[in-house]
């Protein structure tokens, strides 16, 4: 934080996404009900996807306490983007506050800037993964965010790099404005 009102602060070293190369979004539900549903970021490659998880963990441990890493999913048409949802990851703004409150850091901040990644998603009509998903974290009110790789169709889960976390932002399209954080949905 800063002294001058401004502070910079991302999750996403663009670089590692670019390598990575985000193909889409796994979900996955205990059918026995006894554990949190995942929600997988699937990367096209291994290496850096992994850095960009191992980076996190670091960061954060295997627990996202003050909810740092924001994840929203905003359903709703685009115009030109197709029928469907589009998912962001970013910083969450207060969760970076909290965080260094609880640090004895100066908040003192009128003006931070962050770097989000978006992703658009344009399932089948009847698809059940994300009102299921949904459905398994009300019950549990908390999830596991980790990598996943191979392909949509047989995607491979990375359990290792899972960060436990008990926000996400479910949105609807309409409600978000060009001064929305959310605005890069329309990008």
């Amino acid at each position: 934080m800063t002294n001058d009102g401004f502070a910079l602060t991302s999750l996403v070293i663009t670089h590692l996404w670019d390598e990575a190369d985000w193909k889409g979004v796994v979900y996955g539900v205990d059918p026995n009900g006894a554990n949190p549903p995942f929600l997988g970021i699937l990367f096209k490659n291994a290496t850096p996807g992994r850095q960009i998880f191992d980076d996190w963990l670091h960061r954060f441990g295997s627990f996202d306490e003050f909810d740092e890493i924001r994840i929203a999913i905003i359903e709703g048409d685009i115009p030109g983007k197709g029928s469907g949802y589009t998912v962001t990851i970013g910083s969450d703004i207060e969760g970076i506050i909290s965080r260094a409150k609880q640090e004895g850091q100066d908040v003192d901040v009128r003006y931070i800037a962050t770097v989000t990644r978006s992703h658009r998603l344009n399932p089948q009509p009847d698809s059940q993964f994300l009102p299921g998903f949904k459905k398994a974290f009300q019950r549990f009110n908390e999830y596991l965010l980790l990598p996943a790789f191979g392909s949509q169709t047989q995607p491979q889960p990375d359990f290792k790099y899972a960060i436990r976390k008990r926000k996400i932002n479910f949105r609807k399209a309409g409600d978000v404005n060009e001064k929305d954080m959310d605005s890069i949905i329309f990008s």
